[in-house]
């Protein structure tokens, strides 16, 4: 696979990429089942992923799309990285949950199925692509989930709080017994009263399922986990990347490398991290993720963040010590804490390249 167009070769070398990670043409193809006793109506060739329970892999030419079991709902194409960085929320049945950049929803997905059925934890997706919402309400109503929403919207700027009600359930006793928290006595019908606490002007969902359909919207109520899996150039995605390998570069440098397009892209994920980090509790976890090699979309983001933010602290990512991994791009000068994140790659992992960090607020 030497054949790339100068432009290409360029971005590689001014990011620090290395060649061999595209020598892998054909990586497998991962997968997840809904539930695990549905393994035995799986009718092609398979083997688990010995190291992260729940994901499984087959041929890169297998069409997931076309089995029986993915077209019954009780299969999900998802990468296996994807996977790690979803588990990495450490979720809980009660957390309500931001995803950033959610489209086209297999992530979204697996984290609600993290939630499992006997909690009133939610999931709320923001995407600023509609017809990439598209695909993640098909798949919302594909595999059923029960409390979940997504709003088309600009992730850098999207500010709808965490629900505060589940179906007839008021989630808060704040907001059961009285009009605010300084007022001890008033008792107050939820319905009318909370009206006036609201968000100035409520932004409609672009889909909802019926048991968060109509929260009111109220302000202050933050996540308690947070996933920013940022808009970046996608070199890492190999996947994503197979038609031009196999058919041509032509449309990749206006869709993926426009020099107008990269110029802004480190602001843009930037904004896109700040802003969650913004809309998480204190005690809660923020994930951040691209499918960029690139250390300028990943570490050094890291790097600014962590220098910007002093109640943010990069952790451990539970199991990383049976993953493997790609050395991280560690510079002179960085956060040492950087040394907790993740890098998946081709060569290390036969995944696509994916990033991971993990970060508390403190």
């Amino acid at each position: 696979m030497t054949d790339f167009p100068s432009y290409f070769l360029d971005f590689l070398k001014e990011n620090e990429i290395e060649m061999k990670e595209y020598s892998y043409k054909e990586i497998p193809r991962y997968f997840r089942l809904k539930k695990p006793d549905v393994e035995s109506l799986l009718s092609i060739d398979y083997q688990p992923v010995d190291w992260f329970e729940e994901f499984y892999q087959t041929s890169s030419n297998t069409n997931i799309a076309s089995l029986e079991v993915y077209k019954a709902g009780l299969l999900y194409g998802l990468d296996v990285t994807s996977g790690i960085a979803a588990r990495a929320l450490d979720v809980e049945p009660d957390d309500h949950i931001l995803d950033i950049c959610c489209a086209p929803g297999s992530k979204l997905c697996y984290l609600a199925d993290l939630l499992g059925e006997n909690g009133t934890g939610t999931v709320t997706g923001v995407d600023i692509s509609k017809e990439r919402l598209y695909t993640c309400k098909s798949l919302i109503q594909k595999y059923k989930l029960g409390r979940a929403r997504v709003f088309l919207a600009d992730g850098t700027t999207f500010n709808v709080p965490a629900p505060t009600r589940v179906g007839s359930k008021v989630l808060h006793s704040e907001l059961k017994k009285r009009k605010n928290p300084e007022d001890e006595s008033t008792e107050v019908k939820p319905n009318k009263e909370l009206k006036k606490q609201r968000l100035a002007q409520s932004l409609k969902p672009f889909h909802a399922t019926r048991l968060i359909r109509n929260d009111p919207q109220i302000k202050g109520y933050l996540y308690d986990k947070v996933i920013v899996d940022a808009e970046c150039t996608h070199d890492g995605s190999i996947a994503h990347m197979q038609k031009y390998f196999d058919n041509g570069w032509q449309g990749f440098q206006e869709q993926f490398l426009n020099p107008e397009r990269l110029t802004g892209l480190q602001t843009l994920q930037r904004s896109l991290l700040q802003n969650g980090y913004n809309l998480l509790k204190k005690n809660g976890i923020l994930v951040y993720s691209t499918c960029s090699f690139s250390p300028k979309q990943n570490e050094d983001i890291l790097n600014w963040f962590l220098q910007e933010n002093k109640d943010a602290d990069c952790v451990q990512i539970a199991g990383s010590e049976r993953y493997p991994v790609a050395p991280l791009k560690m510079r002179e000068g960085y956060d040492d804490r950087i040394k907790n994140c993740l890098r998946f790659s081709p060569t290390a992992s036969r995944t696509s390249g994916l990033f991971i960090a993990k970060i508390r607020k403190l």
